[in-house]
């Protein structure tokens, strides 16, 4: 005769479903708090008044209320976006981190200018960089942009050919090889007084240090490369009639 009572079904049944609530807490759990660390970082903008006249203090506020909003409702229905709310629990952690990190930040630059000014901007201030002098930035960057592929296709250029012809001819090595070995340990800032010195403006001192930053390992990885091929290949090609490499210089 079985002993199983009523009582017993019940209690396993609250067992079950305590259990179960448990687990979806759990699962709830990291994007609540992902949630509440930006809420965190919103409520620290809005704490006290800044320290300094920054104007985007509050449209920052918003902006981590909204962020805290979004990541709430994506916590919450997580286990229905598949493939993205996986991605989303496997990296609450971080934005619990950085939702903290950014709360810390103004309160030890904005709020209460624990850290000094201008050498630690608050948030805020960084924000309104990117949009008052937006123009002006795109402008810095465009200029750079130039600047530095100028120079890396030059020096990419010089270093390929150089490789090559190394790599090709012991004529040409035996008088590159060694101002390769003397230009090559010093680092490019190291010829920053004779760039400067030498070329009659920055863009071409410049220009001159990244193609010599670029040129150098360029030239010694192709080397490398074309002094690796096979043997057999190099007569094979004679075979069919291919110049030899000696017959280039």
């Amino acid at each position: 005769m079985s002993t199983f009572s009523l009582s017993d079904a019940t209690t396993a049944g609250g067992l079950e479903r305590g259990t179960g609530l448990a687990d979806r807490l759990r699962e709830l759990a990291p994007g609540m708090a992902a949630a509440l660390a930006w809420a965190l970082f919103g409520v620290s903008c809005l704490v006290r008044e800044d320290v300094g006249d920054w104007s985007r203090t509050t449209d920052l506020a918003v902006a981590d209320f909204v962020i805290a909003a979004l990541v709430l409702v994506a916590g919450l229905t997580a286990s229905r976006l598949g493939r993205a709310g996986a991605a989303l629990r496997k990296r609450s952690p971080w934005l619990i981190a950085v939702g903290v990190f950014l709360s810390a930040w103004e309160l030890a630059t904005a709020k209460f200018a624990w850290l000094p000014l201008p050498f630690f901007p608050p948030p805020q201030a960084i924000i309104e960089v990117y949009t008052d002098d937006l123009p002006k930035l795109l402008d810095s960057a465009w200029a750079s942009v130039k600047l530095q592929l100028g120079g890396y296709v030059i020096g990419a250029a010089i270093g390929f050919v150089t490789g090559v012809s190394i790599g090709w001819s012991t004529r040409i090595g035996y008088w590159v090889h060694p101002v390769l070995r003397f230009i090559g340990p010093l680092p490019a800032t190291a010829w920053l007084p004779i760039a400067f010195f030498t070329f009659p403006t920055s863009w071409s001192a410049s220009t001159f240090l990244i193609a010599l930053a670029t040129g150098f390992p360029v030239t010694v990885l192709t080397w490398s490369g074309v002094a690796s091929v096979p043997t057999q290949l190099i007569m094979t090609s004679r075979a069919r009639s291919a110049p030899s490499p000696g017959s280039w210089c």
